[in-house]
Parts: C-alpha cells; sequence; structure tokens
C-alpha cells in the first residue's frame, strides 16, 4: 500500500497484512540530476519525495539557484514535489533532468461551460507567480478575446483573476479553456 515497512519487530498482521496481499523489496534506487554545468548521481530510498531531492542539492550546490528550475524525468512533464520515487515508479538508473520553472499551457477556445473544445488556440509558458489577470492578458494579444469577456478554466475550474498560477494549483503541462462570455451573451440575447 505504498508503506515503508521498518519495525522489523511487528507481526504481520500489525502491518495490514491479509492473504493475497503483495510486498514489494526494493533497494536503493539510483539516480543522477543532470544540470547543464554537472550530473549528481544518488542513492535514495523509494520513499524520497522529490522535495528531498531539492533540498540535499541546495545542500550540496548553493550556487545553482535550484528554486528557478524543476525537476523532470523527460523534459517537459514536471514532476510533483510531494511524489516519491515510489510514486513515480522509479527503481533504479534513472536520469532526472531540470528545468526551467514554466508552465506549459495549452489554450483552447470554448463556445460555453457545457460546450466541447473548438480546438487547440496555441500552447504557452508562463511563469508560475503569474496573475491569471496577467495571463488573461496575453490570450487577449493571441486571441482577440479582451480579458473582461473570458472566462478561464483548468480541470473544470474556474480560475479566478487576482490568483497566481501556483495558486490556482496548475503544474507541468495545463491545458487551458477560454470562454468567451461576449459570444455567449451575444448567443444569448439573439435567441
Amino acid at each position: 500500500m505504498g508503506r515503508d515497512l521498518k519495525d522489523d519487530n511487528a507481526f504481520l498482521s500489525d502491518l495490514g497484512f491479509v492473504p493475497g496481499c503483495t510486498v514489494h523489496a526494493v533497494a536503493d534506487v539510483h539516480i543522477c540530476v543532470t544540470t547543464s554545468g554537472r550530473d549528481f548521481d544518488m542513492a535514495l530510498s523509494p520513499m524520497t519525495r522529490v522535495s528531498t531531492i531539492r533540498r540535499t542539492l541546495e545542500g550540496i550546490d548553493s550556487d545553482i539557484p535550484w528554486h528557478e528550475f524543476w525537476f523532470s524525468l523527460d523534459g517537459k512533464e514536471s514532476l510533483l514535489e510531494t511524489s516519491t520515487m515510489w510514486d513515480l515508479n522509479i527503481f533504479s538508473n534513472t536520469m532526472i533532468l531540470l528545468k526551467n520553472r514554466y508552465l506549459s499551457l495549452t489554450v483552447y477556445l470554448r463556445g460555453g461551460p457545457e460546450d466541447t473544445r473548438l480546438g487547440p488556440i496555441y500552447d504557452i509558458e508562463a511563469e508560475e507567480e503569474e496573475l491569471v489577470e496577467g495571463l488573461k492578458q496575453r490570450i487577449f494579444l493571441e486571441s482577440g478575446i479582451p480579458p473582461s469577456g473570458q472566462l478561464l478554466m483548468v480541470r473544470n475550474n474556474v480560475l479566478q483573476d487576482h490568483l497566481t498560477l501556483k495558486q490556482e494549483e496548475l503544474h507541468g503541462q495545463e491545458d487551458i479553456d477560454v470562454i468567451n462570455l461576449d459570444s455567449l451573451a451575444d448567443a444569448f440575447l439573439s435567441e
């Protein structure tokens, strides 16, 4: 169940074992975190979190601004800081890459909250500390939809103008749905 079994004196029944359960025996996980300047080889417990790797590397090399980077396995998707090696299915000889701490967003246009996507408008990179209202301004420059006429949604949640993308819990690659409120109003009035 993703738990680290540490108590050698415990009975199996005390640890939640039931007939037919599976026990995984995993030794240290060997990874290499690579930057543009150097590589960091590490041996970790499978339950080590990505955030712990970040803190460890900050202690080893404080000259690198670690807070400006995200960790990635493919250079595109960002690894959540709360994920463990176990969660990520990393068991041995894995390369972890650093990528700039930007969100990769794909912007889609929708006719309304219940409408299907009309297709992607474009891809955009945004800083996680950018305000949603700033993102609306950038979408306006591409799409022509004024910020006041935009309703932005991610995973069916409406984004609030005064919050940052980080506060809205956007991670790595995200799809942003843009609902043109002006078109909805025009359609409603014409009916």
